[in-house]
């Protein structure tokens, strides 16, 4: 058995050689061939198969056509990929959806708990804080699970009833990699530019004028960030290390974390960027440290803050503080940040 496809389309191969994934037989410069992957990860490989084999088996001619059409079956999802590495896609909400975790649970029996999640406890805590932590439940399960229904012909239930689910589901939706559910929750949210948002996080490198769009977007609309919070509160998304394979892609590079810039006008609604603005604490995990990415970006949010409220001091200080921190080491990060600053100091003072 082989594990679904997360790209797969016919196109000419320019390589000068390369080996059939089927037949193991050479494929030459020229030829037609499908090229396809089992993750869209960057670091993932991509496979090649001559056409006339790949068609010629019904196996993977079937795969192809539940690819294009999203009508994957569950069962297709039990299974060890055929690389190096292990597929971990049909991880579940824990015991709350599969006791067993042998099979994925059936959608009808798994939407309810996806649409109405149990809080799931802090996954960090404060120094100065005593907080225990819960290990066992683990938020990209929720993300794992819709990873997988969007593949099924669950889709098309999900697209259809978008407009019955509760708000803090149609986000959810909404990050996926399929924007048709974002143009829905746009309206329902009355947010015209909540698809170019979502854009903007996901992109490989966020420009400066981006933040700028972000924040005059998100002014002044207190339903929207509310919504926002609810969602951000039961699903956690800017604690997933690594989106899932499937359908959430788009985030991947841990770009999920940068959420946190949809609250700079708010951040009373974001607690931990608010302690970070107040107390200039970070929260730490189980091992005494935290999510490098959603530091650094936490960190930026903090200082386009201090800069839009004219605490220009506080913003240059931020500086001086993260000499101490390692995240100073990297020159890139450091080269933007004084772009940044520059850019916002001219914008308000």
């Amino acid at each position: 058995m082989i594990i679904p496809f997360s790209q797969c389309e016919e196109i000419i191969f320019k390589r000068k050689k390369w080996k059939c994934f089927i037949s193991l037989e050479e494929i030459k410069q020229g030829e037609s061939v499908f090229k396809f992957k089992f993750s869209d990860y960057n670091d993932r490989p991509i496979f090649y198969a001559k056409k006339e084999i790949f068609l010629n088996s019904d196996y993977w001619k079937s795969y192809k056509e539940k690819f294009l059409k999203k009508q994957y079956n569950l069962s297709d999802f039990k299974t060890t990929a055929i690389y190096y590495d292990k597929l971990q896609i049909q991880v579940t909400i824990n015991d709350l959806v599969n006791p067993n975790k042998s099979i994925l649970m059936d959608f009808e029996k798994a939407i309810p708990i996806l649409i109405n999640p149990p809080l799931c406890p802090k996954k960090y805590f404060y120094e100065k804080d005593s907080l225990s932590l819960d290990h066992e439940i683990d938020n990209k399960s929720f993300f794992n699970l819709v990873s997988v229904y969007l593949m099924c012909w669950y889709f098309e239930i999900m697209l259809k009833n978008f407009e019955n689910y509760p708000t803090h589901f149609q986000i959810l939706l909404s990050m996926s990699n399929d924007k048709r559910f974002q143009k829905k929750a746009g309206e329902i949210l009355k947010m015209k530019d909540f698809w170019k948002i979502l854009d903007i996080i996901s992109k490989k490198e966020i420009d400066i004028k981006d933040y700028l769009f972000i924040i005059k977007t998100t002014l002044n609309r207190p339903d929207f960030t509310e919504k926002f919070k609810v969602f951000i509160e039961l699903y956690q998304p800017h604690l997933v290390y690594s989106m899932p394979e499937y359908s959430y892609t788009r985030f991947s590079n841990c770009y999920n974390t940068r959420l946190v810039y949809i609250f700079i006008n708010e951040p009373e609604k974001f607690p931990i960027l608010k302690r970070l603005i107040d107390k200039w604490e970070f929260p730490y995990d189980s091992y005494w440290n935290f999510y490098e990415p959603f530091i650094k970006e936490c960190y930026r949010a903090c200082m386009i803050y201090y800069i839009k409220n004219k605490e220009f001091k506080k913003a240059i200080d931020i500086e001086e503080k993260m000499k101490n921190n390692y995240l100073y080491l990297n020159k890139a990060f450091v080269l933007k940040n004084k772009k940044i600053i520059n850019y916002f100091m001219n914008l308000y003072q």
